[in-house]
């Protein structure tokens, strides 16, 4: 009866888990006593809470799945509450302060809208390739994202791209797991190059890459409708040139780009764009004429013409429209980004310029950050023996830079168990995941891969200065209480998932 009961519990996770919370207490406790107590206690409650939720998850057999929607309603509801009722720290709204200590619900939010997309995905018949299940799962993130937005919380919000890995797998197209990675990389280069030129070199690029891939191989891998995708294509980047034509012909004085460009530098940029979109629109009926020409299957082509005439119009509205979106966020993001306050805007600009030129700011942290890490070396100084540490140059060590904490006395040896513990972790994480037998625990499973995996890189890229300082805590090594909990309540979400599939099949 033991090694049935046992059936199903993975103590391997479990004891890394508890091997990386310890390692936490370790750190935050060199940092500061205090903190390190504190986060004992913090670690006691999350088991107290766990203990609460597998007794209540105990009623009924799919509680997770059935009550999916409930835990969504009350996540939307407590972040709506916070904009009204929460505490303002460091320029966000995203705390309820509950007897002296900080509840941050956007750690209910991720567990409940992996729960509820989870949900979505395991009614029978919903696939993500269908345009209505789709959209509803984008909605299940857009909504919590919006309010996310508005407290404003950029690093919780990063971590919403997580619901698209877990999606990705359950069959999402994977031109829509690229769209924010894209729109994010031409945003941070809009800042760094000028808007303009990038976006006219981006579109040639495209249109380079695209036509040698054709060449290449359109006649052994495109389809009848593959190819009216292709033909379309072409002519949305050719729709694209010509916007950027009449956009540089016509606008740009009215846009206060007449420092920026002088009138020659305009009319070079019309031409250069005319003569590509006249480029784009010939390659277009190169395809079709090359492909008609085939005498075997001209009369084919011309018969199933009206029935392909949707993937024509679909690829030409794509391409274009998500051109001149793109167009706009390369177009108006120094803009947006002179618009945020700025100490977020000095983040940003920390990642090109460097954070010497801001040390007394926003590079502050970094600078200091850096310095531990590397005075580390390879075995680093000893526990609580760290210079650095012990003189409290980095603010909040022992939250979001506790990693530094790490590198300096524990060097690079003990940072690199440190980061072979959570590749175990996640990889196992995902392996569970994919054994599962029903479509919602592996959902969820990958979700909750995912959203460690991000916080780790993340975490890790922000403070050795390869990711923008945003507020994002390393899981189960941090101090914190809702971050912590939310960790700790997620993880036991999924083990109790997979403690209940095996069981089914005993």
């Amino acid at each position: 009866m033991a090694s049935r009961s046992n059936k199903g519990i993975d103590w391997s996770i479990i004891l890394i888990v508890l091997v990386i919370m310890a390692f936490g207490v370790a750190n935050i406790y060199s940092v500061d006593a205090d903190y390190g107590i504190k986060q004992v206690v913090r670690i006691g409650l999350g088991f107290v809470m766990i203990m609460a939720f597998l007794v209540i998850s105990s009623i009924a057999r799919n509680f997770f799945d059935i009550y999916a929607f409930v835990f969504y309603l009350l996540g939307v509801l407590s972040l709506v509450g916070v904009l009204f009722f929460g505490k303002e720290i460091n320029g966000a709204k995203a705390w309820y302060s509950i007897g002296g200590v900080g509840i941050q619900p956007v750690e209910l939010m991720k567990i409940a809208t992996g729960l509820m997309i989870a949900h979505v995905v395991n009614i029978p018949g919903n696939t993500l390739d269908k345009k209505n299940v789709l959209f509803t799962c984008l909605a299940l993130i857009g909504i919590p994202g919006i309010l996310i937005l508005l407290q404003p919380d950029v690093g919780s919000l990063f971590v919403f791209v997580a619901f698209l890995l877990a999606m990705y797998r359950e069959g999402m197209h994977p031109g829509i797991l690229f769209i924010p990675i894209i729109f994010g990389l031409v945003f941070l280069g809009s800042i760094l190059l000028n808007p303009i030129s990038l976006m006219l070199v981006l579109g040639i690029i495209v249109w380079f890459l695209s036509t040698l891939f054709l060449l290449l191989f359109s006649k052994s891998t495109l389809s009848y409708q593959g190819l009216y995708g292709a033909i379309g294509f072409f002519c949305g980047l050719g729709t694209y040139f010509i916007f950027l034509m009449f956009f540089f012909e016509f606008f740009w004085k009215d846009y206060g780009l007449t420092e920026l460009f002088m009138s020659r530098k305009s009319i070079f940029y019309s031409i250069t764009s005319f003569g590509m979109g006249l480029i784009s629109l010939i390659t277009a009926l190169c395809i079709y004429l090359s492909f008609g020409n085939n005498h075997k299957t001209i009369s084919k082509f011309t018969k199933i013409k009206a029935a392909n005439t949707r993937y024509f119009l679909t690829s030409w509205l794509s391409i274009s429209v998500s051109f001149i979106i793109l167009f706009g966020i390369s177009f108006y993001a120094e803009p947006i980004l002179n618009k945020l306050p700025i100490h977020q805007r000095e983040r940003i600009l920390v990642l090109f310029e460097g954070e010497s030129k801001y040390r007394d700011t926003s590079g502050y942290n970094l600078l200091y950050s850096k310095t531990a890490i590397g005075s580390g070396e390879l075995w680093g100084a000893g526990w609580n023996k760290g210079t650095v540490t012990d003189g409290r140059f980095v603010p909040e060590q022992w939250t979001d830079y506790i990693f530094c904490t790490v590198g300096e006395e524990w060097g690079f040896v003990g940072s690199s168990i440190l980061v072979i513990l959570y590749a175990i972790l996640i990889g196992r994480i995902f392996y569970l995941a994919e054994v599962q037998k029903t479509i919602f625990a592996r959902f969820f499973g990958y979700t909750v891969g995912s959203i460690i995996l991000l916080h780790f890189f993340i975490n890790i890229g922000m403070v050795m200065g390869l990711f923008p300082t945003v507020g994002i805590p390393l899981p189960f090594l941090s101090y914190g209480g809702s971050s912590l909990w939310g960790f700790m309540l997620m993880l036991f979400i999924f083990l109790r998932l997979n403690y209940d599939n095996e069981q089914s099949f005993l």
